[in-house]
């Protein structure tokens, strides 16, 4: 079943493709955008609908910020990086995200507590965020025709099937839990689709085969962790609090999972006290981050064609500069 699950987000990508060739063709999104955004220097305008697209509470909203991404930005070797940073800020302060609510749970504190201590490494990650977004060039829309018949259309079809995610995440068919994403995506597809009528032969070509499957053994790959690495309380005992961080790292890495990181974060915290909370929590975060297993990653890197060395020097500065901010908080 889990396998199964994991093969939705295969059916995501895929459909992404074929979505973006008509959005492209007919400036769906710029025309839609441009009157809201024009305006505002080129970094500021990538900032804010970077961010926007992160903080949709639905599971694989990378898929989301890279179909607006590839639709109105020029491909450059960061766009997958800025894909990927503007798509998990979500985790550094929603209360709607798991990672939150199992620490506030856990350590029962409250969620002003939680933002009083993570604040300071949400401002760097917002920062490292707008340096992503600075050097990413928007498409230029100027000569577009903004006032296009019937875009609100457009518009009202996305935003709809952006709102069904966010009120209902999962839709339970028997012991399966489909993601809504994946309806929205179906939906969205076959409204352009008959509005449109692209060419078979346009979408055939967008269809990456090996992207595909790359992907899909990422993702099976993954699911085996996951599912056969549960247990670590046994390597966490009670010894050097830096070689704790260093095994809640590694598990962090290898489950790819952010209830798991989390989970791993109230564990370590539970036996050194609330004093590491924020070291705990950034260090399994950045495992997290870093994971090859976590979905989001393979996906924004075969989409954008972002090489693996760009994606990992960009987030090993990010999380040296979170992890020293720790380290110097608490005097280690």
């Amino acid at each position: 079943m889990e396998y199964l699950e994991a093969s939705q987000y295969i059916v995501m990508f895929a459909l992404m493709n074929c979505i973006n060739v008509t959005i492209k063709q007919h400036h769906v999104l710029t025309n839609l955008l441009n009157p809201v955004l024009s305006r505002l220097p080129s970094s500021i305008r990538t900032f804010v609908m970077c961010s926007l697209c992160g903080v949709l509470p639905v599971p694989g909203r990378v898929v989301i910020t890279s179909m607006c991404l590839d639709c109105t930005h020029k491909p450059q070797a960061n766009t997958g990086l800025l894909a990927y940073i503007s798509s998990h800020h979500y985790y550094l302060w929603s209360p709607a995200e798991k990672s939150v609510i199992v620490c506030m749970v856990g350590l029962g504190i409250s969620y002003s507590q939680f933002i009083e201590i993570m604040w300071v490494p949400l401002a760097i990650y917002v920062i490292f965020m707008v340096w992503c977004a600075y050097d990413t060039q928007i498409a230029d829309t100027s000569s577009l025709n903004s006032g296009s018949r019937f875009v609100w259309m457009d518009g009202l079809m996305i935003m709809t099937c952006l709102m069904s995610m966010v009120i209902k995440p999962h839709v339970m068919i028997g012991e399966f839990k489909l993601s809504s994403i994946v309806i929205a995506m179906i939906l969205m597809f076959l409204y352009f689709y008959c509005k449109y009528r692209p060419a078979i032969g346009e979408m055939m070509k967008s269809f990456e085969v090996t992207s595909v499957c790359v992907l899909s053994v990422m993702l099976m790959l993954a699911t085996y962790v996951k599912h056969h690495v549960d247990d670590y309380d046994e390597y966490i005992v009670d010894q050097h609090i830096f070689m704790v961080c260093v095994v809640s790292f590694v598990v962090s890495f290898l489950l790819g999972s952010s209830s798991k990181f989390s989970a791993v974060c109230v564990m370590c915290t539970l036996m050194y006290g609330m004093e590491y909370f924020c070291l705990f929590y950034i260090v399994d975060f950045c495992g997290y981050l870093m994971s090859p297993f976590h979905k989001c990653l393979p996906i924004s890197i075969i989409k954008f064609n972002t090489s693996l060395t760009t994606m990992y020097t960009y987030l090993l500065i990010l999380c040296i500069i979170l992890t020293t901010y720790c380290v110097v908080q608490l005097n280690l």
